[in-house]
């Protein structure tokens, strides 16, 4: 079920899977909603497409969450055991929310809360690389809160986080294009870079009118430019595909992410390109050869570069975008 209609309609057949329209129709990123307070928190995971998978409630003590007013040493003493009360409550939520996190892939958590006072325990709780992932949207556990309210302010810090993380790659691409390490373009190099295991976000111009095609086999990943490479790593039937929906495939297939991009045409000033709500640059308008590109996970002496450095207009498609 795709979260809104497609821009046209398709239909395929084949040996792999043809997942490019459902890419194209996904405009968010799999995340994690988290209502949480002192006391626990409402867990829903998300899949890319909007779809919830599951919801959960962690519930954790509920004894001594406020400090009373209360004078002299008694007060550091109900403090103390907030604080307390408030860290194991947070541990429990951690302990719940990282395995649903993962189960999902999630690439994003929404931490919805009325105050802060919960969240630093919480963040330290789940761990650096969960917390680099978080974003704080307003919010309440409490009865009678906005739901639509909230559901608006988490579609848009997820869009902020979605075109961040678009500028980023796009930016680590052309770092590494520039350095010729980390990044490669055109479908020998990114094919190749991909059967190896080496591809962390595959960039892919988005034209469904492309006629370039590439071969795969019957194990999942296994793509290829010529016929004769798989037949030589022991496929027994390779059959040419799209070869959009062979890189898409590919890159589900390599724990690869995805990127798909438009070709801004050439000569076109940077500086006439808009910046977004969120302040990020619009980067989505790249042009790759062949209309393909890759960011590399790691770079060896084997890895294939072009050998030249990036430069405006460069990278034209040689024979049309993918």
């Amino acid at each position: 079920m795709l979260p809104e209609a497609p821009g046209r309609e398709e239909s395929q057949w084949g040996p792999v899977p043809h997942l490019l329209p459902v890419a194209r129709a996904t405009s968010g990123i799999s995340h994690v909603v988290v209502d949480v307070d002192r006391t626990g928190a409402d867990l829903e995971p998300t899949d890319a497409l909007g779809a919830a998978a599951g919801s959960e409630t962690v519930q954790g003590s509920d004894d001594e969450v406020h400090a009373a007013h209360v004078r002299g040493t008694s007060q550091r003493r109900v403090e103390s055991r907030v604080e307390d009360t408030t860290a194991r409550n947070a541990a429990q939520v951690a302990a719940e929310a990282r395995p649903r996190g993962a189960a999902a892939a999630a690439r994003a958590w929404c931490w919805c809360a009325a105050t802060t006072r919960s969240s630093p325990s919480l963040l330290d709780a789940v761990g650096p690389d969960t917390a680099s992932k978080v974003v704080r949207v307003p919010g309440s556990r409490a009865a009678g809160g906005s739901e639509q309210r909230r559901r608006e302010d988490v579609a848009r810090a997820l869009a902020e986080r979605a075109a961040a993380h678009r500028a980023d790659v796009l930016d680590r691409f052309e770092q590494g294009e520039q350095r010729q390490d980390l990044a490669v373009e055109g479908l020998d190099a990114v094919v190749e870079s991909l059967r190896r295991g080496q591809v962390e976000e595959v960039l892919l111009h988005d034209d469904p009118s492309s006629t370039l095609r590439l071969w795969v086999g019957s194990t999942p990943g296994a793509v290829a430019t010529r016929r004769s490479d798989l037949v030589e790593a022991g496929e027994e039937s390779p059959q040419e595909v799209a070869a959009g929906a062979a890189l898409v495939w590919g890159a589900i297939s390599t724990g690869a992410g995805l990127t798909l991009v438009g070709g801004r045409p050439h000569g076109t000033p940077e500086q006439d390109l808009a910046d977004d709500s969120a302040g990020h640059r619009d980067r989505q308008q790249v042009t790759l050869t062949d209309g393909v590109g890759a960011l590399l996970r790691y770079s060896d002496a084997s890895t294939s570069h072009d050998g030249l450095r990036s430069m405006p207009g460069r990278g034209e498609p040689s024979a049309g975008p993918v």
